[in-house]
């Protein structure tokens, strides 16, 4: 990975991981936006809650662990798309309201510029995700096999070559 690939991926990690901590650290606030803005029960908004900021720290974890990193960038840009999803809804529905992001420097407004920056996330993860090699040896290498000779094939390839 390049210097600014890894540089994303860190970006994108302390993101998620400061929203999840920010959240936790304020989670009387978060509980209340959520309850404020969605349809569903207390109850069932502070389950959601907790789930949001497990995932968040899951997956941001999860990027800095070479093994399931190129994984855990497609769950981050799953993430952002739902967050953009909920940050636009809330800037038709009740502009400028809380959107539950953050707290620590006063609440997050849902806005466009919010909204942007989500989508900007998503595009970031999916280019990330498509730059990170799939783990395990190239093709052909597989049991010592370089590649090359039809004779290296297994029989059934060599039919379709």
């Amino acid at each position: 990975m390049s210097l600014a690939s890894r540089a994303s991926v860190f970006v994108i990690g302390c993101i998620l991981l400061w929203a999840a901590v920010d959240k936790a650290l304020h989670w009387q606030m978060f509980v209340r936006t959520l309850g404020m803005i969605s349809l569903l029960s207390l109850s069932v908004v502070g389950a959601v809650g907790a789930v949001v900021i497990v995932v968040e720290v899951l997956v941001a974890v999860a990027l800095f662990l070479p093994p399931v990193r190129r994984d855990a960038l497609l769950l981050a840009a799953l993430l952002f798309l739902g967050f953009a999803a909920w940050v636009g809804s809330l800037a038709v529905l009740k502009p400028g309201s809380s959107c539950g992001c953050s707290f620590t420097f006063g609440p997050a407004r849902a806005t466009v510029h919010h909204l942007v920056l989500n989508l900007l996330l998503v595009l970031l993860s999916v280019f990330q995700w498509r730059t990170v090699p799939l783990p395990g040896p190239p093709l052909g290498e597989a049991n010592g096999r370089t590649g090359g000779s039809p004779d290296s094939l297994s029989p059934l390839s060599r039919r379709c070559v």
